[in-house]
């Protein structure tokens, strides 16, 4: 089962390079755990973290190795150090700075030993790439890697690259490493 839409397959590209069978892997998502469903055939484990407003689907049957948790703005409701790879999309364009930095916090204590962190922001005028990593720098992330998507695929890119094309209008992600 691939996500349909190209957006979707480009994620799931960027997603794949920190996958592997032995993965915990966590979504925090507003109401769409697609991406996690399809991604749950690939890993030991996945957990979708929904917003508690959002209804979760019903009758839907969900893979033995698939949790659905129902979450409240900034908190992830997994048990600490577990989580190998964490995806959110859009969440923090809908918190304040401080209860983003306290989701981003919540995340680190979920995230295993050397657990890795991808981000996206929908509106880089929220959250620009430089707050972002000044946020995830001071709730403990020691890497932090931007990916900006050319063509169909993600590519990494230096921070001094992305400061000169910051007026193009580049779909980024940010992958952060504890």
């Amino acid at each position: 089962m691939e996500p349909a839409e190209p957006a979707d397959r480009a994620q799931l590209r960027l997603l794949q390079r920190f996958l592997s069978p032995a993965t915990t892997f966590l979504e925090l998502c507003e109401d769409d755990y697609s991406l996690a469903l399809t991604i749950a055939q690939r890993v030991k484990r996945t957990y979708a973290a929904v917003d508690i407003s959002a209804v979760p689907g019903t009758g839907q049957r969900l893979p033995a190795n698939f949790h659905l948790a129902l979450a409240q703005r900034a908190n992830v409701p997994v048990p600490s150090a577990v989580i190998d790879v964490a995806y959110t999309r859009c969440r923090l364009d809908l918190l304040r700075p401080a209860e983003a930095l306290d989701l981003l916090a919540d995340i680190y204590r979920a995230l295993a030993p050397r657990g890795t962190l991808l981000c996206m922001t929908m509106n880089r005028t929220t959250y620009p790439i430089a707050q972002l990593r000044a946020m995830l720098r001071k709730v403990g992330f020691r890497r932090v890697t931007q990916y900006a998507r050319w063509r169909d695929a993600y590519v990494p890119l230096p921070s001094c690259v992305l400061r000169l094309l910051r007026r193009v209008a580049l779909d980024i992600r940010v992958a952060a490493r504890k």
